[in-house]
């Protein structure tokens, strides 16, 4: 540990601050105390860098400034200082004089990296911030004397997605659809998400369901037509998904979960298809655009869901059955900073993937005792595959091969596809076009996918997408869902499917 770099932390956030100390677990660093608001106030005579939250992107410098007192004048300039804000536009900063740290793009490697570069520095007389930059930042460095603010920059796409895998093309293939759902009942933009249930005893009898944001959950047979319709009250039906193994009431029951203004849960029971509601209480959420999805661990085997928040939280409950019916408990929450708008969980690997609907798809760890800032993006939004937004998510497992990670980009009405490995390079942008049988997807909210024989209609998988604009056969245009043969899509990638 000689020479380690001695780092305080001051952040009102304790789960944020405490997944910045484990990202530190690293022989350069050694943290030496832990605070909100400067209480307790550190001694800077020991330490190297401090680390603080900058607060609302609006009042930049105020926190600090209010803060400086307490930190005595004697030792500023020998203490580097690095600022943590929420995230938003830096194009006014000069990364030479006065940039930030964005919360938001922040991961584990580019901190420890940020970090170390500022505790080498020689701390030099303070220097007038560019004119661009003055009216945003005149607060934070007015009357410092000779304090050099040392605020570092993560920009969007700094430590961005990995890039597309080599020797693949750049375009986008077009898949026909297989089949369509008969519409939703509600009219305007009604369907939103999907999730497939396999039917372990007849594969064939597998279901889709489908979700109509004013007021119900669906199921639909594999040639599309409606099985149940399962009115809701309006608001309270954004999203879904569904995992097999959940013990209720003394019986092992596939568990469907929605998300909107409630969480609510329904058991399939499998001989009749049929959803019943068994959610133990109101589980209200901030929202109608609350998601949510499912988490089986393998390494507890316990059940969670996770909810993203329009304002950018994450929150992660653990399930349990009351009685018969299912009850959820709060385990952990942390700061997606940007508004989230879908996830998906990849069981085996214990993956959680999050869509931030203006700034790209992020993986967290999603065991509850992991920390919220070891995590890494996949894709951002603006760069060659997430045109400009990303929707739902879905995860391809395939037995002995690597598998799949699937992102809708409703802005150009395709699908990019991520390799489900460590590093998710991209390889392939699809979108699904009219068939014979049903037009295509546009405009897509919701997808899912499995790699699973169902029948002779779809003998390798299936992938499902939200229609948002729907054209045919419907004279209404009323919304739906289309099936596509999921080896198509993947053969019209040149992947193995």
């Amino acid at each position: 540990m000689d020479g380690a770099s001695r780092i305080w932390l001051d952040d009102p956030n304790p789960i944020f601050r405490m997944g910045l100390a484990a990202s530190l677990r690293d022989s350069r660093f050694i943290v030496v105390g832990e605070s909100s608001g400067l209480v307790p106030t550190p001694t800077l005579q020991n330490v190297d860098v401090l680390v603080f939250d900058l607060g609302d992107q609006d009042n930049i410098g105020l926190d600090l400034a209010s803060r400086m007192p307490a930190i005595g004048r004697r030792h500023r300039r020998s203490t580097r200082l690095v600022g943590l804000v929420p995230g938003g536009d830096i194009e006014t900063a000069e990364r030479s004089q006065c940039t930030i740290l964005l919360r938001s793009e922040l991961t584990p490697d580019g901190f420890r990296d940020c970090l170390a570069d500022v505790a080498s520095q020689v701390v030099p007389p303070a220097a007038a911030p560019p004119a661009r930059a003055r009216s945003r930042f005149g607060r934070l460095l007015r009357g410092k004397g000779a304090l050099f603010v040392v605020v570092a920059a993560l920009a969007a796409g700094a430590f961005g997605p990995s890039g597309r895998a080599d020797g693949l093309s750049r375009s986008t293939a077009s898949v026909a659809a297989t089949a369509e759902t008969t519409p939703v009942e509600s009219a305007g933009d009604a369907a939103g998400d999907v999730a497939v249930w396999v039917n372990s005893a007849d594969p064939s009898a597998s279901l889709v369901l489908g979700t109509d944001k004013h007021g119900a959950l669906e199921s639909y047979d594999l040639a599309g037509e409606r099985v149940q319709r399962l009115v809701r009250p309006a608001g309270t039906v954004s999203t879904v998904d569904v995992r097999d193994g959940f013990s209720l009431g003394g019986n092992t029951v596939a568990l469907v979960a929605t998300g909107g203004r409630l969480m609510s849960f329904f058991r399939l029971d499998a001989p009749g298809r049929e959803l019943r509601e068994v959610t133990a209480r109101d589980l209200r959420t901030p929202g109608p655009d609350a998601g949510v999805c499912l988490y089986h661990s393998a390494v507890s085997g316990r059940f969670y869901a996770f909810v993203t928040e329009p304002r950018g939280d994450v929150t992660q409950y653990e399930l349990a059955d009351r009685g018969g019916y299912v009850d959820a408990r709060e385990v952990r929450s942390f700061p997606l900073e940007r508004p989230a708008k879908s996830c998906v969980t990849d069981d085996e690997t214990g993956r959680l993937f999050v869509s931030g609907a203006d700034s790209g798809v992020w993986r967290y760890n999603a065991e509850p005792d992991a920390s919220p800032v070891d995590r890494r993006q996949v894709d951002r939004v603006g760069g060659d595959h997430l045109a400009s937004g990303v929707a739902g998510l879905a995860v391809v497992t395939q037995p002995g091969q690597q598998g799949y990670l699937f992102a809708a980009s409703p802005g150009d009405d395709s699908f990019a596809i991520y390799e489900r490995g460590h590093d998710h390079a991209w390889v392939g942008q699809r979108q699904v076009v009219d068939g014979t049988e049903a037009d295509g997807c546009s405009g897509s909210t919701g997808i899912d996918a499995v790699a699973s024989g169902l029948g002779p209609n779809f003998p390798s998988g299936l992938f499902v997408c939200q229609d948002g604009r729907n054209t045919a056969p419907d004279p209404a245009g009323r919304q739906n869902f289309k099936l596509v043969r999921l080896e198509r899509l993947l053969d019209a990638a040149g992947l193995p499917s």
